[in-house]
């Protein structure tokens, strides 16, 4: 997966990070409840190309996308790696946006043949160093 070149360095270090599965895994695994880690297949856990940022905001975010199968369904686990939560009061408006995107993506791909995932989004603040 490319890397958000106008990005600095160490976010865009984060993102390549993140982007391998079993390191999203073990960095996902220690936010969520036991009882729901539980239900995710993280073996099975797979990133899913492309972004559903606003093209406005590529040089203050970066996002990634995984699923994996999630009790008897699927999970998407959205990651939302965000360079100015800081000074931005509207990033929670826009990861409402970009759920909906993640679910219009599920739409298109499967229409009504298989039952809508569960989509858990995680808000990675970015520091300056």
């Amino acid at each position: 997966m490319p890397h958000n070149l106008s990005l600095p360095a160490y976010a865009r270090s984060l993102h390549e990070k993140l982007s391998n599965p079993s390191t999203a895994a073990a960095f996902i695994r220690n936010g969520i409840g036991a009882d729901v880690a539980a239900l995710i297949q993280w073996d099975k856990l797979r990133l899913v190309p492309g972004s559903f940022i606003n093209d406005d905001r590529r040089h203050l975010e970066a996002d990634l996308l995984f699923c994996a199968p999630f009790a008897e369904n699927e999970v998407f686990l959205y990651l939302l790696l965000d360079l100015d939560v800081d000074e931005d009061t509207g990033v929670g408006d826009r990861m409402f946006v970009y759920m909906g995107r993640i679910a219009e993506m599920w739409v298109q791909k499967y229409g009504d043949s298989r039952p809508q995932p569960v989509i858990m989004p995680a808000l990675v603040p970015i520091f300056v160093e």
